[in-house]
């Protein structure tokens, strides 16, 4: 996700440009999340429309871990 959180990780690569380009390239959306694109996830599952899900991982990566 693309968010100040990461600044650190990037800030420690040797090309930091390379390196996300990298990334992106193996993500089969090419770009890394937005935190807006987290609310809607976020919003099912504050509400009684998710009461049944119990023990699930959701996985939000773009499909990054499908391939």
């Amino acid at each position: 996700m693309d968010t100040s959180f990461n600044s650190s990780f990037w800030a420690h690569q040797e090309d930091p440009g390379r390196a996300l380009d990298e990334l992106t390239a193996q993500i089969p959306l090419r770009r890394r999340a937005e935190p807006d694109e987290m609310i809607g996830l976020l919003l099912f599952l504050a509400s009684s429309a998710s009461s049944y899900i119990t023990g699930q991982a959701l996985v939000v990566d773009g499909g990054y871990t499908s391939v």
